[in-house]
């Protein structure tokens, strides 16, 4: 479990990013990456995370199988630094005052545990009418999604 958080401490989940049609991968990951420059760019960020991503980004991936007729699939995202991805983090919020971003929404990269620890919190806030404060969510939790 230790070993995987800190794995994924510095990936971020980027969801309703539409994707590419081409049954060619690198032209399919060419596309993921350019939709990323796009993010990063609509949310002033190119100027610390550098343009050509490949220097500050790990990797760009799609999690699940493609299927047919199906919305376009999460796509994740690993920075080489930690600032990088809490650069994103930071700035996600602003992304619904982004007229043709404001479908996207990004979320930190959770193991299972933290998914199910984040989904009890936000059940017992529920029934307790409470918005979960910072202290209250598993570290590394995204704030919003």
């Amino acid at each position: 479990e230790l070993s995987e958080r800190e794995s994924n401490c510095n990936n971020v989940i980027i969801h309703r990013v539409p994707e590419s049609e081409n049954i060619e991968p690198t032209e399919r990951q060419a596309h993921d990456f350019k939709m990323l420059k796009n993010i990063l760019k609509e949310l002033g960020l190119l100027n610390y995370i550098n343009a050509e991503l490949r220097e500050d980004v790990k990797f760009v991936r799609r999690i699940g199988e493609k299927k047919e007729n199906q919305e376009a699939r999460p796509m994740k995202v690993g920075f080489k630094l930690y600032s990088n991805k809490e650069r994103l983090m930071e700035s996600a919020r602003l992304l619904n005052e982004i007229p043709n971003l404001k479908h996207i929404s990004i979320a930190n990269d959770l193991t299972e545990l933290q998914r199910k620890e984040e989904t009890t919190l936000w059940r017992k806030a529920g029934e307790q009418n409470l918005v979960p404060s910072e202290d209250m969510l598993p570290s590394g939790s995204p704030q919003e999604e």
